[in-house]
């Protein structure tokens, strides 16, 4: 196993066919985002840790112009199974959208993209550091924002993916 860093990143590279084989009957395969389906066999109370682990790897939480946004991407098929989980607990209508060679599930709008963080962040212990801190700012954005007069707009922009 060797681990490079690059550019805040890192690159696991796994030389062993044994352990690249446990891994795919597993379901954890390359380029993931482009094929990964509906998985069975995860627990229903965990599936909220399940996908909080997916977001943190391909998701984006991010605020434009005072607007906070959760926009994840993946298969058409596995959004809409995080959609259908989802809309278990928040009422929405989220659509899962068609892109070039991926599809999209956004919640946008401040009150949406944080009930959604919220199902998937609130007291999680583990989480990436990022995206937990996303998810803070959005708190504390939240509370400072609901107490504005509605002439009042920020105008910064801040991604975290």
């Amino acid at each position: 196993i060797r681990v490079y860093r690059r550019g805040g990143s890192a690159k696991l590279v796994l030389t062993s066919d044994v352990m690249v084989k446990d891994l795919a009957s597993r379901g954890v395969v390359p380029r993931k985002s482009l094929t990964l389906s509906r998985m069975s066999g995860i627990p229903d109370d965990l599936l909220r840790h399940f996908f909080r682990g997916y977001v943190d790897g391909d998701g984006s939480i991010r605020k434009n112009a005072g607007s906070w946004t959760l926009s994840i991407a993946g298969t058409r098929e596995f959004l809409q199974w995080m959609r259908d989980f989802i809309t278990r607990t928040i009422e929405t209508k989220a659509a899962v959208r068609k892109l070039a060679r991926i599809s999209q599930l956004v919640f946008g709008g401040n009150h949406l993209a944080l009930h959604v963080t919220s199902l998937l962040y609130a007291g999680s212990t583990i989480a990436l550091q990022r995206k937990q801190m996303a998810y803070q700012a959005m708190i504390e954005d939240f509370a400072v924002t609901s107490h504005r007069s509605p002439r009042t707009s920020v105008r910064s922009v801040t991604s975290i993916t």
